[in-house]
């Protein structure tokens, strides 16, 4: 992984990690977890606005992943995160707090 590892967050517009890909591979890490929080004050006007910005977070979680396939692996489950630690990858899962503001239909609201 090396280089790739070492330029987690810092390809293509993406602000720096906190933690370096290497870092994570060299500690064995098998997976982290994105967290972001939608806001939920006055419901039906934030309605379009949490959307949106679950919506941009989720972007970033994806370019990120895509922009460092040899060392990040987007996983959806504890056998994504398995998976990824067999391929010395780093799993990726997403949380979203406050996503029931979003209404129905989990990722498929957004």
């Amino acid at each position: 992984a090396g280089a790739a590892a070492r330029a987690v967050g810092c390809a293509a517009g993406l602000p720096p990690a906190r933690v370096d890909g290497e870092s994570l591979l060299a500690g064995g890490a098998g997976g982290v977890v994105l967290a972001s929080y939608v806001p939920c004050e006055g419901l039906a006007e934030a309605s379009e606005r949490a959307r949106r910005e679950a919506a941009e977070t989720v972007a970033y979680a994806l370019r990120l992943v895509a922009s460092h396939p040899g060392v990040l692996l987007l996983a959806t489950d504890a056998e994504g995160v398995r998976e990824a630690h067999r391929q010395r990858r780093v799993g990726v899962l997403l949380a979203l707090e406050g996503a029931h503001t979003l209404g129905g239909g989990g990722a498929e609201a957004l």
